[in-house]
């Protein structure tokens, strides 16, 4: 996907990607094999039941590697490298794609083995400080980028940052807020990939770029004010959950993550909005010429939809995400399902 544009810095950032992925596949399988050399199981059901034998160094050592593994799909400091480059190489579909959904697919893999093999709290703080790490880095190299795509790149580092820390919450507060944030950057951060497909390039050059698509420039500052968390948006309500818990849990670690993400929204604001006022500053000369693509757009409307809707049925989908978290951290019933009544004693 990411070679697919055909021009030369596809090829060299695709072919970066597969070697950074390679490793961290190969730490991984160290992280697997260590678990096995543990337990002496694979089965996450068995894993669920014995994760007391984990509880120590050489356990948190595999989570750790699985982490590092996995996060280089996941976009995780501190193995996120790749992002600019690929996603500024490849097409913006094909950004849109792997920073909407991709990331995301492998967050929840990481996440299911936490709640079911690592339960305890040296595993949730691991993914905490990652989890600042990476919203600091990517907020600042977003800030300094002058390229719209390099910009947008950075920053899905910044956000996969705050889904972290979301999920290094404790109990369904966790899993909800971990659920929210991520659903919501799946549908702004696909749509802005695509709306940047109608113009690309320096930031400088969208100057008087609203006159072109005004459409575009619309939508564009609707999904920036709700992944600045502007309320009623959906993005007001999934910051919300995270800071809320952060504040509740209060130790010092979640109160470090609770700065870093509203020093993070300020930086996140300050460079949103040097895009806004480009977009409709008055052009002297004739704006940058858009890419006029339909579908791009009419897909950002329908992801526009979505959000505006999910603003309006705000209390279902609270209540969905409350029945979706109690499954989540019911490990008890996962195993039974898997292993029988009797898996426990298995």
């Amino acid at each position: 996907l990411a070679a697919g544009s055909g021009s030369g810095a596809a090829f060299v950032a695709a072919f970066r990607y597969l070697l950074l992925s390679a490793l961290g596949s190969v730490i991984a399988l160290f992280g697997i094999a260590l678990i096995y050399f543990k337990t002496g199981t694979l089965n996450l059901a068995q894993l669920a039941t014995r994760s007391e034998q984990l509880a120590n160094p050489q356990g948190l050592a595999a989570f750790a590697m699985l982490v590092i593994g996995f996060g280089v799909k996941a976009e995780l400091f501190p193995v996120n490298g790749w992002v600019p480059e690929v996603y500024g190489a490849a097409s913006r579909r094909v950004a849109a794609l792997l920073a909407g959904l991709a990331s995301k697919l492998v967050v929840l893999a990481i996440v299911r083995i936490l709640l079911l093999v690592f339960p305890g709290e040296e595993a949730r703080q691991l993914l905490l400080v990652l989890g600042i790490l990476g919203v600091v880095s990517g907020e600042l190299a977003a800030w300094q980028a002058r390229d719209i795509t390099r910009m947008l790149a950075w920053s899905s580092i910044g956000q996969l940052g705050v889904v972290f820390i979301a999920f290094s919450l404790p109990g369904t507060i966790g899993l909800i807020a971990g659920v929210t944030v991520a659903l919501h950057h799946l549908v702004v951060k696909s749509a802005l990939f695509l709306l940047a497909e109608r113009w690309g390039g320096a930031i400088d050059r969208l100057r008087g770029a609203a006159a072109s698509s005004w459409l575009g420039a619309a939508l564009f500052v609707l999904f920036s004010l709700s992944l600045l968390g502007l309320p009623p948006l959906p993005g007001f309500w999934s910051k919300f959950l995270v800071l809320g818990g952060l504040a509740e849990g209060a130790t010092t670690l979640q109160l470090l993550a609770l700065a870093a993400i509203l020093i993070g929204t300020v930086i996140e604001g300050a460079y949103l909005l040097r895009v806004i006022t480009r977009l409709y500053a008055t052009a002297d000369r004739e704006g940058p010429p858009a890419v006029h693509r339909r579908s791009s757009l009419l897909a950002s409307g329908l992801l526009a939809s979505v959000l505006i809707g999910a603003a309006l049925f705000i209390n279902p989908l609270w209540l969905g995400l409350k029945d979706l978290a109690a499954s989540g951290i019911d490990t008890a019933g996962y195993v039974e399902t898997v292993l029988g009544p009797a898996g426990g004693g298995r």
